[in-house]
Order: C-alpha cells, then structure tokens, then sequence
C-alpha cells in the first residue's frame, strides 16, 4: 500500500470512530445542532421517498436504510480512488 491509501484508510477509521461515537449519543439538543444532523437528515428523509415504490414497509425502512447506505458508500468510494 501506498501512503495516500494509507491515509485515506486512516481518514476513513477515523471517521468511522467518529460516526460510532455520534450513534451512541444519546439524542438531545446538541446532537440536533451539530453539523452532521442536517446532511444526514437528507438522506433519511429522501430513503423514504425513493423506497416508497416498494410498499410500506420498505418506505418506513427506506428513511433508516438510505441514511445508514450513503456514508458507507461514500466510504467505500473514497478507499477505492487511485
């Protein structure tokens, strides 16, 4: 491995420590004003929409699932960049 994939595997632990952390806190005022919440609440709320197709249960679960799927995504796409 190089030194650029090792950095951006260490970004991406880091922030992966970082998402954990945030999970765990319990949900409160300072959690609604970090800068995480509002992007984050796009992506839930737009995995509603886009699972709708697919019945209600997969539109309740859509919210949830789109949230947790972005940034793993993300992360896999970021690691993968030469």
């Amino acid at each position: 491995m190089t030194a650029t994939n090792w950095t951006r595997a260490a970004l991406v632990l880091g922030l992966a420590y970082w998402t954990i952390q945030f999970a765990r806190t319990p949900i409160s005022s300072d959690a609604m004003n970090s800068f995480l919440h509002l992007p984050d609440l796009v992506f839930h709320e737009a995995g509603h929409i886009i699972f709708s197709p697919f019945g209600r249960f997969m539109t309740v679960l859509g919210g949830s699932l789109l949230q947790f799927l972005v940034p793993v995504i993300a992360a896999i796409a970021f690691v993968r960049q030469e």
